[in-house]
């Protein structure tokens, strides 16, 4: 478990690294099978000229406008164009690389996902303690924890070795919803797949709302995840790590 743990935790801030670059080559996102330079999107990050001594970075979603200058990207001159720079120039734009990079650390993270379910399958006891009881859906649990999470209150004792409700909600959620859907929407943006496998792409309505909904899945991840270390370290970071690390976890009386 804690060596999945690593190697997934690894695979995945390289997909986001890599999809972060892959994004950056062309921040827009369009709903269909095109989408190109001169088509209407849904999203984009775009240069605001009107100033050309001072151009700025600008978010556009819909026909609405935020200006995002040194905190989302920076405008850029290359090549005679202009460009928001969210880490890399433009002229360290490989694309193909990108790509590449991009697709191997998938297959790690998709054997590494899948290894899991066949263990989650296997074992009773991961069952017992990641899945959702009856106790678990009640108002009042989920009022207090809620109030708990609010306060930055940790658990105590022997419910510090257990997941609450929200922790259960989380989980499920990304593996059996959002992972699955990264999936689905990475396959659907793969040549090889759309060539043997058209349907895989047409269900999504096309290529880029693939991309679009593969762009909104890895955000929620991408949320998971901060608020996943933030509460690495309300419930104590040095244990909760040489738990992960050693497998000894200490709890109010002793360890676990």
């Amino acid at each position: 478990m804690r060596l999945w743990h690593w190697v997934n935790a690894l695979a995945v801030l390289g997909l986001l690294l890599s999809g972060f670059l892959i994004l950056n080559v062309h921040p827009r996102l369009y709903w269909g099978n095109d989408g190109h330079n001169g088509m209407p999107a849904l999203a984009q990050l775009t240069v605001d000229d009107a100033a050309p001594d001072a151009p700025k970075s600008l978010l556009a979603i819909g026909s609405h406008t935020l200006d995002v200058s040194g905190w989302m990207g920076s405008v850029l001159d290359f090549d005679g164009a202009r460009y928001v720079q969210f880490w890399l120039p433009p002229e360290s734009w490989h694309f193909g690389a990108f790509r590449a990079w991009h697709f191997a650390l998938a297959w790690v993270f998709l054997v590494g996902w899948l290894l899991y379910a066949i263990y989650l399958a296997l074992s009773r006891r991961r069952q017992a303690g990641l899945m959702l009881r009856p106790d678990d859906l009640r108002l009042r649990r989920i009022g207090r924890e809620f109030v708990d999470h609010l306060l930055l209150k940790r658990a105590r004792g022997q419910a510090a070795t257990r997941y609450n409700s929200f922790q259960k909600f989380a989980y499920l959620a990304v593996l059996f919803v959002l992972i699955p859907v990264q999936v689905a929407t990475g396959l659907a943006m793969s040549n090889s797949i759309d060539a043997a496998f058209p349907w895989v792409v047409e269900i999504w309505g096309g290529h880029q709302s693939a991309r679009t909904v593969h762009f909104l899945s890895a955000s929620l991840i991408t949320a998971f995840l901060l608020i996943h270390l933030f509460q690495l370290f309300v419930s104590g970071f040095f244990n909760q790590m040489r738990g992960m690390i050693t497998g000894r976890f200490r709890v109010d009386g002793g360890e676990a």
